[in-house]
């Protein structure tokens, strides 16, 4: 486990296109449409839905997160979680719009992609690619932390911070955004702005609690800020 002490953290800038192999790349990726929110409303055998710092509902066939500003939402996600195995899903791959946005919201992918033992205990790796268009400076970027222990996890460090070329626009701007996770490498790649991936060490072991096996998209705000509106559209899986 000393291979991931904190003084690990990598950061990376992406300003092209890489060509970088990932896997299922050799014959194309084996992308399956896993909704794209043409019905009226999210569909429960679908996703399970954490609403409580957002309001999410369906409009003109996207997933639409309202999401609210106060201290009371502060680190509070909002996610639709996928429901049907998550623990296979190795990448996610969305169409997102953050329509408008105050303060640090983010729209993000997100999810537990698996843990280490350290001779003490397991520790989980959360894996995220996130957009936050309402800040000064709007930025693209992926992010790999360690946390420990659950179910609370209040201990954590990040491993990994990769950011896309700045400056961008965000807002009323449409990106499909991907992140892939498998073995010992994530992935994130956003449509004309390049690919950033990250390798660790050593093969990560699954999760295997039901709690551990969450994937998702959703927004959450550090500070309690917003409100923001973000749409999320033709969602991918890779199995």
């Amino acid at each position: 486990m000393k291979k991931y002490l904190p003084f690990l953290v990598g950061i990376a800038v992406v300003a092209t296109t890489l060509v970088l192999a990932a896997e299922g790349y050799a014959k194309g990726p084996n992308w399956i449409l896993y909704d794209n929110f043409n019905s009226v409303e999210i569909d429960n055998d679908l996703w399970t839905i954490n609403s409580y710092s957002a309001e999410i509902s369906v409009e003109k066939g996207r997933a639409k997160f309202a999401h609210k500003s106060g201290s009371e939402y502060r680190n509070i996600s909002a996610w639709l979680g996928i429901k049907i195995a998550p623990e296979t899903v190795k990448g996610i791959k969305v169409k997102v719009t953050v329509e408008s946005c105050t303060g640090d919201v983010r729209a993000r992918i997100g999810g537990f992609i698996g843990k280490v033992w350290d001779e003490v205990q397991f520790k989980y790796f959360w894996n995220q690619l996130g957009l936050e268009g309402g800040i000064g400076s709007p930025r693209i970027f992926g992010s790999l932390d360690i946390n420990w222990p659950p179910p609370s996890f209040p201990n954590y460090y990040s491993l990994f911070y990769g950011q896309f070329m700045r400056p961008l626009e965000i807002i009323g701007h449409t990106f499909t955004i991907r992140m892939t996770f498998s073995g010992n490498k994530v992935t994130y790649e956003v449509d004309d702005l390049g690919e950033i991936e990250h390798k660790l060490p050593e093969d990560l072991s699954p999760t295997t609690d039901e709690i551990y096996k969450f994937k998702g998209i959703g927004t959450r705000s550090t500070n309690g800020e917003g409100p923001c509106v973000v749409y999320f559209d033709d969602v991918y899986i890779l199995r």
